[in-house]
């Protein structure tokens, strides 16, 4: 029997986007001839959440059960809510614009505690009309959220559910515990959906992810519904939660509810599965994957994934982009690019090609296994996405893009003149030049995420991050010149660290702020994990593991530092403080009036960042991009060559001579090439009737150089 596969994206997740993972199964499985479905049961659970007769139930439940208002006037508001909530959804998916126009009126929406934001958002008055309406709807929508936690469901969360139940929970019997309940209204309406689903596509397995906690309750919930209702369906699933939190699992009692569990990368195990399923393959054969055997779970063989062009192709078909909801949540620029917009999701490398970092999973598949895809393979896939869904926004998911990589990509971009917008995570190496970001920027990079994990030279060759506070100083500094949004994951307690370490790290972002390195910055405390360099080796950092029984999730590990500081202290004082660096604030301040009286002033020099800026150029690279053609105007007197980009017109004035020359050189040498350095610098010191010595201190020279000729 040929198997009928549907895959399932479980609620809750960010609802601007379909989550990736399963659109890269299904893409995989269909190249191979599988019939095969993709269902975002996780877009679907919002529109039948967030509508009218939804509402209309809610405010039922809560006045037959007499549950006191959440919030006040909610009671009073009941038929404003459910005359709104249609509107304001289709509004929030990008269309019916006009409505954006009654939002701000501030007369037409209920108002609840979550508007209490606007009052202290110091940028809403710089909005525009459509923003301005976003805001407000996602406030709406914040409340509606808080309403149904109150009078239906108090595990409900608009990007996730029950998320405490699964968060680090060692026993598996937690959750049954709860399993065990009568399902809530939110819980029957994605039963009811999946249910309807089933019963149309007929599928004989089912394929789960669960990415994150807040997934993990929802998939066992469904899965509990198919065995009771369903019984031969086979269910499988896997994602990043399994990944991290499950590779230890000892409880069979979870496999009452999934039949395979699959690790790593999914999509040749899924295969091998699907194999054994038509008698082409013995059981044994299939692997990354456990199972239940008898009374006992059966550990198949553990292989590193195989990354081939066939692997991490997403497949969009029938995504209907119009379907998801956009959500204003934020004011910082980079966290509001996850929850804004239609993202196409691509990988372009697989793994961390550092895959170093102390306190990072190194050894997991998915950061040790480093494997970049072909340009080609990359540009194919860009174009694909595009024909499938209509967007041109992309969100390349990687650990850390390589650098080279990302060169070829905006040269190949700009080469077939393919107009996208990305983004993506980075590492903030050397290799960032000046040039590069122009030409990221050039090719439509609007924002990098990368880690400056803890700003202290000590404790960055502790995490063994490969680069110093400096070069990451000029790095960002570059990227942000360049015009690209620049976000800085930041962490704190890390093992050993001590308190004046801790104030010396704010310094440093202070002045990385202060110079314009970064726009965007996020604090977290350092959590150890068992995949992590740190786990396997804790008296080298000075801390003593505590005992972690369990027979379910594994990942996030208790400690006992040996040189305790108390690095709960500083939670709140950091996070004031990069609130307000973020507006361009309190930067003039020593940052130790964060910490209060009794804290030590920095011992990081005031101009230390911007004494990194002002370092020299690293040398030694070996081509020159031509980027832009520039041009030339000749009258009686003199030549101009003109550049018009970043919405302005840049010239200068040259001799006729050179005016010629440089004209000839752009004609003969096409736009979008390499050339070796020393073969190009032979080439124009006469062009420009120099010495070649003396090249890079020519005018003319640096104005090509700063608006066509990249240093790459």
């Amino acid at each position: 029997m040929k198997d009928n596969i549907l895959l399932v994206t479980p609620p809750l997740l960010q609802l601007n986007t379909p989550y990736p993972a399963l659109l890269y199964l299904l893409g995989y499985l269909r190249q191979k001839g599988y019939t095969c479905t993709h269902y975002d049961l996780n877009i679907e659970c919002a529109h039948s959440i967030f509508n009218s007769e939804f509402i209309s139930k809610m405010y039922e439940v809560a006045i037959s059960k007499k549950i006191k208002q959440p919030f006040h006037d909610f009671y009073k508001n009941r038929e404003r809510y459910i005359s709104t909530i249609d509107p304001v959804i289709k509004f929030l998916t990008g269309a019916n614009r006009t409505y954006a126009h009654r939002i701000i009126s501030r007369d037409l929406l209920p108002e609840g505690p979550h508007f209490d934001k606007v009052e202290n958002s110091e940028i809403f008055s710089i909005f525009d009309t459509l923003d301005k309406g976003r805001y407000l709807a996602t406030l709406y929508i914040e409340d509606i959220a808080l309403a149904i936690r109150c009078c239906l469901d108090k595990g409900f969360e608009i990007v996730k559910y029950k998320e405490s139940t699964a968060l680090g929970i060692p026993f598996f019997k937690t959750i049954q515990n709860e399993l065990i309940k009568k399902p809530s209204q939110i819980e029957n309406t994605y039963l009811d959906l999946l249910r309807k689903k089933i019963v149309k596509s007929k599928p004989t397995v089912i394929g789960f992810t669960i990415p994150f906690p807040g997934t993990l309750f929802s998939v066992l919930r469904c899965s509990q519904m198919i065995k009771n209702e369903f019984p031969d369906i086979i269910i499988c699933a896997g994602g990043g939660f399994v990944n991290t939190e499950l590779r230890n699992i000892t409880s069979t009692d979870f496999f009452k509810y999934i039949d395979y569990l699959f690790f790593d990368d999914g999509e040749i195990p899924f295969e091998k599965l699907l194999e054994y399923r038509a008698g082409k393959i013995d059981k044994t054969e299939i692997h990354n994957c456990l199972s239940l055997q008898g009374n006992s779970i059966a550990n198949s063989v553990f292989k590193k994934s195989t990354i081939s062009k066939n692997i991490m192709f997403p497949d969009y078909t029938d995504t209907d982009p119009s379907r998801y909801i956009s959500m204003f949540d934020s004011d910082n620029p980079m966290m509001r690019l996850w929850n804004d917009g239609f993202w196409n999701k691509l990988t372009i490398a697989h793994g961390c090609y550092w895959s170093r970092c102390t306190f990072c999973d190194t050894s997991l598949d998915y950061i040790n296994n480093f494997h970049p895809l072909h340009i080609e393979d990359i540009i194919a896939r860009i174009e694909k996405c595009i024909i499938d869904t209509g967007e041109t926004g992309f969100h390349f998911t990687d650990e850390a893009a390589p650098p080279a990589l990302l060169k070829k990509i905006a040269i190949e971009l700009l080469k077939r003149n393919i107009s996208i917008t990305y983004w993506t995570n980075v590492r903030f190496d050397t290799c960032y030049t000046a040039d590069l970001a122009k030409l990221l920027a050039m090719s439509g990079c609007i924002a990098l995420a990368g880690g400056l994990e803890v700003a202290s030279p000590r404790i960055l060759s502790l995490i063994d991050k490969g680069v110093t506070v400096n070069q990451i100083a000029k790095a960002t500094y570059n990227l942000s010149s360049a015009g690209i949004l620049v976000h800085a994951y930041l962490m704190y307690g890390y093992p050993g660290q001590t308190a004046q370490e801790t104030v010396d790290s704010l310094e440093t972002v202070r002045q990385l702020f202060a110079n314009g390195c970064i726009d965007s910055a996020y604090w977290h405390k350092f959590t150890l994990t068992c995949h992590s360099r740190i786990f396997s080796n804790p008296e080298k950092y000075g801390i003593k593991i505590k005992k972690h029984d369990h027979d379910f999730c594994m990942n996030d590990i208790a400690f006992n530092e040996i040189n305790r500081t108390n690095h709960d202290n500083f939670t709140t004082p950091l996070n004031r403080a990069l609130y307000n660096y973020m507006k361009m604030r309190e930067l003039d301040k020593p940052v130790q009036h964060w910490f209060g009286e009794k804290t030590a002033p920095s011992a990081i020099k005031s101009d230390f960042i911007a004494k990194s800026l002002n370092s020299s150029p690293q040398t030694g690279y070996k081509s020159i991009f031509i980027a832009r053609k520039p041009e030339i105007y000749c009258d009686s007197d003199c030549t101009t060559v003109s550049f018009y980009t970043y919405g302005e017109s840049y010239e200068i004035n040259v001799s006729k001579k050179t005016g010629s020359n440089i004209g000839k050189f752009y004609n003969s040498h096409g736009l979008y090439m390499e050339f070796a350095f020393d073969e190009t610098i032979e080439i124009l010191a006469p062009i420009l009737d120099t010495d070649k010595n003396n090249i890079f201190f020519e005018k003319t020279f640096i104005f090509l150089r700063e608006f066509s000729l990249f240093v790459l």
